[in-house]
């Protein structure tokens, strides 16, 4: 990684700060540009982990679904695929259900594997 480049995990850190702000406050355009503005650097930065790979699907969840007033971003982690309620989106669900079950099976890989 070049010297002076934050890292994913560094990015995220930049992100849930950015979005915690949005959930404590009113979700003002400029705090919701920020979190897009820190995801777009996420994207752009190749995965090298399994916790990478799961903190990049946790954004993207959080874009496809509706977290509550106030919950964190670990909580997406709870989210689940195919089961309706308050996050999953009525209209094209699929994204979100895709996205959580790779998520799922990424984190199944990583236990087995030890490497996470």
């Amino acid at each position: 990684m070049a010297e002076g480049r934050k890292s994913i995990a560094g990015l995220y850190r930049d992100f849930d700060a950015a979005h915690s702000a949005v959930q404590e406050e009113a979700e003002t355009g400029g705090n919701v540009a920020v979190c897009r503005k820190i995801a777009a650097g996420i994207v752009k930065l190749p995965a090298e982990t399994i916790d990478e790979m799961v903190l990049k699907i946790r954004i993207a969840l959080r874009g496809a679904g509706a977290p509550r007033s106030g919950e964190t971003l670990a909580r997406i982690d709870g989210w689940k695929a195919g089961e309706p309620g308050d996050h999953r989106p009525e209209y094209e669900p699929e994204q979100f259900d895709c996205l959580c079950s790779l998520r799922d099976d990424l984190l199944r890989l990583a236990a087995g594997s030890g490497t996470r």
